[in-house]
C-alpha cells in the first residue's frame, strides 16, 4: 500500500516507482512459477546476459550482455580467486562503525537524526 512503512523505520514510506517495481518482479516470478518459463533468457555458458532490475524494469526486461566479464577476466589474470574475493568482501563488511551505521540508517527519520548524532 502507498502509505505503509517498512518494519522497524517509522515514516519510511516507500516511493511510487518502488512499489510498481516490486509488483513488476512479483508479477515476473509468478508467472514463471505459474507457467514454468522466465520471461529473462536462459543462462548459457560464455553468452551470459544480466537482468537489470531498475524502474525502466516496470515496462520491459532490459539486458547486458558480458556485465563484469572483463572485471573477472582481471581479476583471474592476477591471480585472485573467488573465495578470495568473498573473504575480502566478509572482511570489509564488519568495517563499520555500528553507531554511524545506525545514525545513518535512521537520519531520514525526523527527529531521530539529532537524538543519533548526540
Amino acid at each position: 500500500p502507498p502509505n505503509a512503512s517498512y518494519p522497524g523505520v517509522p515514516g519510511c514510506v516507500p516511493a511510487s516507482g518502488d512499489l510498481l517495481l516490486a509488483n513488476r518482479i512479483v508479477d515476473l516470478w509468478a508467472a514463471f512459477a505459474k507457467h514454468g518459463e522466465a520471461a529473462w533468457p536462459r543462462f548459457e555458458i560464455g553468452a551470459e546476459q544480466t537482468l537489470k532490475i531498475n524502474l525502466s524494469t516496470i515496462g520491459g526486461l532490459p539486458m547486458e550482455n558480458g556485465n563484469g566479464r572483463s572485471d573477472c577476466e582481471l581479476l583471474r589474470s592476477i591471480g585472485v580467486s573467488v573465495p578470495d574475493i568473498m573473504a575480502l568482501f566478509m572482511a570489509l563488511s564488519t568495517c563499520g562503525d555500528p553507531p554511524i551505521i545506525e545514525a545513518a540508517t535512521h537520519a531520514h527519520v525526523p527527529g531521530e537524526a539529532a537524538a543519533a548524532s548526540r
